[in-house]
């Protein structure tokens, strides 16, 4: 059941998403910190929610999965932006 309310408030994300900027990104997870829920993807942070994020959770990654990410950016288009994942897809072990 949580799988499903996530999907489905992933898919309502991704939809608002195309107002905000979204992007996707393939790379190697460096760095997982499961008490922030964030994970380093080839030098970029991402914040994964346990509610908000669909696919993939922290528990099931571990570092140096190769992985597809989709993300929303919020933020003003400079360094402090925060990103946000949406979708995550292990690509490889």
């Amino acid at each position: 059941m949580r799988k499903i309310i996530g999907s489905a408030m992933a898919a309502a994300m991704m939809l608002a998403a195309s107002i905000a900027h979204a992007d996707n990104v393939e790379g190697t997870i460096e760095e997982i910190d499961r008490q922030a829920n964030k994970m380093i993807v080839d030098g970029q942070v991402f914040d994964v929610s346990e509610v908000m994020t669909a696919g993939a959770t922290l528990d099931d990654l571990k570092e140096g999965d190769k992985v597809n990410v989709f993300f929303t950016r919020e933020g003003g288009g400079d360094e402090d932006d925060e990103f946000r994942a949406m979708q995550v897809d292990k690509v490889t072990e």
